[in-house]
């Protein structure tokens, strides 16, 4: 598997005279599991894919290759894109902003800002006569091919999800069935019958009079009077339409859910329904000519054909990688490292992520844990007391009996004959044999316990729900509540320094072997935090949901935010140097990071 197509540069604050640099590849999936919402194929050698977090996919060899753009001046998502050549082009996003290019997005300019509502749609037609959909009814339009945007009064209110620019007619469709018409360029509009409550989603015409809307539920409207009057069919099995295309010659194409596409002609409508092969949905399509085409869809999802989507080819083989979430990931050494997940994931990496095996384990729908030790010796734990054992870097794993059925949510080791394991229910497990025996510590605790490190002098110390910590001292467990009403999700250990991450951003810090705590949250972030790594004396790493990532260079006094093109959620990280670090997430989200 090729593991790179992603590379962005990230300057963090240290103070305010030293800046230190953090370099981002996508591992796993191939490309991004970032959700792709539109696609344009420029002509027989050249794609441009975007979607969430501003994510922009560029391909010159018709997907051989790929390269993954991150342009700092796009962080929203990108919902519709329109290109007039290989280099000029513009895409719309959420908060109301616009972008153009004009060397084939290489770079973006953006526009001066007009709305602050989501813009989910732009079309322009062959005189350079524009107009982009948005959310609360809004239209903006542009009659000199994007220089200046205006907004008109639609008098709608609800979301316009898709647009269609003719020669003087606009046509846009958008929730709960609404289909705004204006047959003057945007001057006047007026509302039309759609028969449907269900929201839709995308509008195409093959010339002045014939067009096509698709929507929820497998709604498909038609008119062949220029939008005026529409007929209701139901389509692609009752699953939701996404985006539709009409090819030159008559044939229609719409995308819908779980890789389905129906098809028909204009000129006897007998829909056929046609799989891709894949399981995720299928969010926008667009054809250059009647060949050349692409589909893009969820997770960063790819497909191409070459002859009018007769054929329908993936752009990547995805039997080494997974979509499945992951959340845990340990490195054994600079090439080896195993990532744990949903669906009893369990995948294993020798060259630092280029290429992934996954191992065969039964048992646990998931694995939420995963320790390595000696650059050989691997545990796995999981959903309903499930415990991995493996000799053999991941290859096979052998079951362990744990006694319980409570899942099971973190393993650690200090050393090679000590550890524990901790799960929901205050599940509480300890060896001190290297994991031949397995005691089961009865703490008297109904709490769910999410996370284990241990202190500089080997000590125990346990977090979890509303604020519980546990620690050992002289043999003795120690029940403390930290924090009144947030869990506590994740903890690690530095140098004597404890750090504890936990719901809605709280960060808690203790420098005396947590005795002591400060709350060290504010100005950071709202999102949970899932997962961290303090690794050296100018590197703490903590990730969490909706895409978030906080770097600490001062030992956790001070964390900085900063933002990474995935909105995916974020569980585990794990650091083997400043050259080799690997985060893991929601969707098989693999992301190998070097901190410089």
């Amino acid at each position: 598997m090729r593991v790179i197509i992603f590379l962005f540069a990230l300057l963090i604050a240290v103070n305010q005279s030293s800046q230190a640099q953090v370099e981002w590849k996508w591992a796993n999936p191939p490309t991004t599991s970032n959700s792709l919402f539109t696609v344009n194929v420029i002509d027989s050698l050249k794609i441009m894919g975007f979607g969430e977090a501003g994510t922009i996919l560029k391909t010159t060899d018709f997907g051989v290759s790929w390269n993954i753009e991150y342009q700092t001046q796009i962080s929203e998502d990108i919902n519709g894109s329109f290109f007039f050549d290989e280099n000029e082009g513009f895409v719309c996003c959420s908060k109301g902003k616009i972008y153009f290019t004009q060397d084939g997005a290489d770079s973006w300019i953006e526009h001066p800002s007009i709305t602050t509502k989501t813009l989910n749609d732009i079309h322009f037609n062959d005189y350079g006569f524009g107009a982009i959909s948005g959310d609360s009814g809004t239209v903006l339009i542009s009659a000199d091919k994007g220089t200046k945007w205006r907004k008109i009064v639609t008098g709608a209110n609800k979301n316009l999800n898709g647009i269609f620019v003719g020669k003087k007619m606009i046509t846009a469709v958008g929730d709960s069935g609404l289909i705004l018409h204006s047959a003057n360029k945007g001057r006047s509009w007026e509302f039309r019958k759609s028969n449907t409550q269900f929201d839709l989603t995308a509008v195409a015409f093959f010339d002045e009079n014939f067009g096509i809307a698709g929507g929820d539920s497998g709604t498909v409207l038609i008119t062949s009077d220029g939008g005026i009057n529409w007929t209701k069919n139901k389509i692609a099995k009752g699953r939701n339409i996404f985006d539709v295309i009409i090819k030159s010659d008559g044939e229609v194409i719409c995308t819908s859910e779980r890789g389905l596409t129906a098809r028909t002609d204009i000129k006897k409508i007998d829909w056929q329904n046609r799989y891709t092969g894949s399981i995720y949905d299928l969010l926008a399509i667009n054809i250059k000519g009647d060949n050349y085409g692409a589909i893009v869809g969820q997770y960063g999802n790819l497909h191409s054909t070459k002859n009018g989507f007769k054929n329908i080819y993936f752009f990547f083989d995805h039997s080494h990688s997974t979509y499945k979430n992951l959340f845990d990931v340990k490195m054994g050494s600079e090439h080896f490292a195993i990532t744990v997940g949903w669906n009893g994931t369990l995948m294993q990496t020798l060259d630092y992520c280029g290429s992934w095996y996954k191992a065969s384990a039964k048992g646990a729908d998931e694995y939420r844990g995963i320790e390595i030790l000696d650059d050989s010796i691997c545990w796995a734990v999981g959903e309903d007391g499930s415990i991995r054992y493996s000799e053999n870097k991941g290859e096979t794993w052998d079951a362990v009996y744990s006694q319980v059925k409570n899942d099971l949510n973190d393993v650690k080791f200090f050393n090679q004959q000590y550890g524990l394991i901790v799960g929901n229910g205050g599940t509480l497990f300890e060896t001190n044999n290297g994991g031949e025996d397995w005691e089961k510590i009865d703490l008297k605790l109904n709490d769910d316990l999410n996370s284990v490190s241990f202190s500089r002098e080997g000590n125990p110390i346990v977090v979890g729900d509303s604020g519980l910590l546990i620690n050992r001292n002289n043999d003795k467990w120690n029940l403390n509540r930290i924090h009144s009403n947030k869990d506590l999700l994740c903890i690690d250990e530095y140098n004597g320094e404890i750090i504890v991450g936990g719901e809605s951003g709280l960060i808690l810090r203790s420098t005396n072997g947590g005795s002591n705590w400060e709350n060290i949250s504010a100005g950071t972030t709202v999102e949970n935090l899932n997962g961290m790594k303090l690794f050296s004396d100018d590197l703490f790493m903590v990730v969490g949901n909706n895409g978030t990532v906080l770097v600490s260079r001062d030992e956790g006094v001070t964390w900085q935010n900063f933002h990474i093109p995935t909105n995916n959620d974020l569980y585990g990280v794990d650091i083997f140097s400043e050259e080799r670090g690997i985060v893991v997430g929601l969707h098989g989200t693999v992301l190998i990071f070097k901190a410089k």
